[in-house]
């Protein structure tokens, strides 16, 4: 069978099911992966709305919601210094981050009932094909270690840079992320 997915910018007619979505995910520590940060309805509206921040979807054909990506072209600095970078990586990297030329994908989930099913390697892949700019991301290490989301980031291609240490965040102290770039452009 056919998948007959769809790949366009989220409306904000998709922000309910986008925070149902989230909601799955914040929390559950489940083989699917997790998300630290909540988000309701009335936030992702917001977003949805603003400038800085775009929401992607992956839909059926029949305009079910498979799975989202929330993308932004802005990335807090300051958390540079919370950095440990790998070897010879660093310059490198630094100065990608603040040309400012990606994108920082901030959160993606996808339904339980279609994870393992290529929702998220066909959202990544159409991120690339429709934004052509190399792509940045965090995957939790410490203090829950969010493997299915390592592991995939790997299987994409993504090369881990450094990691980010932060004393507290989403409310779990010592808290730290691998900190995973993939670069696209020339």
């Amino acid at each position: 069978m056919e998948k007959a997915w769809i790949f366009r910018k989220a409306s904000l007619d998709d922000a309910s099911f986008i925070a149902k979505i989230n909601a799955m995910h914040v929390g559950n520590k489940g083989p699917g992966g997790f998300l630290i940060i909540a988000l309701d309805e009335s936030e992702i509206r917001h977003l949805i709305e603003s400038a800085d921040i775009d929401f992607y979807a992956a839909k059926r054909s029949n305009g079910e919601l498979l799975g989202y990506a929330e993308i932004t072209s802005q990335f807090d600095r300051t958390l540079l210094n919370n950095m440990t970078w790998v070897n010879g990586i660093f310059e490198q990297s630094i100065k990608q981050i603040l040309s400012g030329d990606f994108i920082y994908i901030k959160q993606l989930a996808i339904h339980p009932s279609y994870q393992r099913q290529g929702v998220a390697t066909f959202l990544y892949k159409n991120l690339e094909a429709a934004i052509k700019k190399d792509i940045i991301v965090f995957a939790a290490h410490r203090p829950f270690h969010n493997e299915p989301s390592i592991a995939f980031h790997k299987k994409m291609g993504f090369t881990m840079v450094a990691k980010l240490h932060r004393s507290d965040f989403g409310g779990h102290s010592e808290y730290e992320s691998f900190f995973f770039m993939k670069k696209l452009s020339n």
